[in-house]
């Protein structure tokens, strides 16, 4: 008999997130991205308390499916979304092209999942978004709510088993407030989300107005609103490019916006001592960077700064950096991200005049650093006919490495997650005997050879 496997779990619907899709919309009077938590039902029946909207909203749904026995969590394929139940949007998933598996990255909300490490799937079809498998989509999804309009709104979820899971609650409309009662989250200095920077300052009795600095000139701005604690201004990056903030005290704060860059053309980017080109393949959808090059005080390196990892990037951006730090021999150097600054992760580049050539496939934090050290590599057993060998690299990682045995090529397996390498002979009934050989070299272009004498 054929193994069947055996599943009678409905989809786990975890967190709701309600999110405003423009300057002027609100969930709950405030502007951004709001969770809720959806695994209870009340008395009505409903997942959450009344959600109180203002404008277009897009909703997203962290939610997942396991099998009987399985602890590993997969997608769920189906998912529909009924407004007054009539049906809204739906995403059937049979499988995702492996062509379009990037686009996985603008199906789901990607800086959230930077933001809360959980995977949200939009139940909206976003600027940028390719992929077919929206079979319902009015106004791609994005729902708009009248002042005193109520929507009912049911999602409901399936699995490639039949298995249902549902999640019902209600939007109901109001007015755009400026003066509200709830609390304000303030985040760092500033916030991006889309096409508007939020920027927010203690509430004052007399003044409570800021100064907007862009390359030409500057704004003051108002509230965009406020409770008795905190000011909340919504800044839209489609007409102005902050450099600097003026607070009501005086102090100030440099945000340094370089650029936006529209999606889908081509784009360069110059300044005295960096450029950056994107192809027309880059983005997904239009994006507004701030970036910094400078040098660092302790180590006198480059260091070259683009934006928070907030964008999905479809391709590269092609990045030179004209050279401002201390080197002790130059062309020792390449490029690591060191967004994690005790794990550096190798980029890569060549050096050529004074000038670095690399190729960046996320924002964040770049320097230069140089690996002396090549692999390690030991002998782990030979049996069975098969010899296994560990091999790592402590900075650059490993490149590329070939065997052989008597002088012919040797297929070896690798799993990097083990550091473990093995042989596999194409003639299962030959022996494994003679002058092995192993070179293993590393991206800085390290290379360690093993000789071993198999008897």
């Amino acid at each position: 008999t054929e193994f069947q496997v055996k599943d009678n779990i409905p989809p786990a619907l975890e967190r709701l997130a309600v999110k405003t899709m423009n300057i002027n919309a609100r969930v709950n009077d405030q502007f951004g991205r709001f969770e809720f938590d959806v695994r209870q039902q009340n008395a009505q029946g409903l997942n959450t308390d009344t959600i109180y909207v203002h404008g277009r909203v897009g909703l997203e749904l962290y939610a997942y499916d396991k099998l009987n026995g399985a602890s590993n969590r997969n997608g769920v394929p189906l998912i529909d979304v009924y407004v007054n139940d009539n049906l809204y949007f739906r995403q059937d998933i049979d499988s995702i092209d492996f062509a379009l598996q990037k686009n996985i990255l603008i199906h789901t909300n990607y800086q959230a999942e930077r933001e809360t490490r959980r995977r949200f799937n939009k139940l909206y079809v976003d600027d940028g978004n390719p992929l077919h498998f929206y079979t319902e989509r009015k106004n791609d999804g994005f729902i708009k709510v009248q002042p005193n309009e109520v929507k009912k709104v049911r999602i409901e979820a399936e699995d490639a088993y039949g298995n249902h899971s549902t999640v019902s609650f209600v939007l109901k409309g109001v007015e755009n407030i400026a003066c509200i009662s709830e609390p304000i989250k303030v985040r760092d200095d500033s916030y991006t989300l889309d096409n508007t920077l939020m920027l927010f300052q203690k509430r004052d009795s007399l003044n409570n107005k800021i100064t907007v600095y862009n390359k030409t000139g500057s704004g003051v701005y108002e509230p965009s609103y406020y409770n008795h604690e905190h000011n909340v201004y919504l800044i839209d990056l489609r007409k102005t490019l902050p450099k600097e903030v003026v607070y009501a005290d005086g102090s100030k704060h440099e945000i340094e916006y370089a650029d936006r860059v529209p999606a889908a053309s081509e784009h360069s980017f110059l300044t005295d001592s960096y450029s950056l080109k994107f192809s027309k393949s880059t983005l997904f959808d239009t994006i507004y960077f701030r970036a910094k090059h400078y040098v660092d005080e302790k180590t006198k390196h480059d260091i070259f700064q683009i934006d928070d990892d907030i964008y999905p990037l479809k391709g590269g951006i092609i990045a030179q950096l004209q050279i401002l730090g201390e080197y002790d021999s130059l062309e020792q150097y390449q490029v690591y991200s060191i967004d994690n600054p005790r794990r550096p992760s190798f980029v890569g580049g060549n050096i050529k005049d004074g000038k670095i050539d690399f190729t960046l496939y996320g924002f964040g934090k770049y320097t230069l650093m140089k690996d002396l050290e090549p692999p390690i590599v030991k002998k782990r057993s030979v049996q069975d006919n098969i010899i296994s060998v560990i091999i790592s690299d402590e900075l650059s990682g490993i490149n590329n490495f070939e065997a052989k045995l008597n002088g012919e090529w040797l297929l070896m397996n690798y799993e990097p997650k083990l550091n473990l390498l093995w042989s596999e002979q194409l003639d299962k009934n030959k022996p494994l005997k003679g002058q092995f050989e192993l070179k293993v070299a590393d991206n800085a272009g390290n290379e360690s050879i093993l000789k071993l004498n198999i008897e």
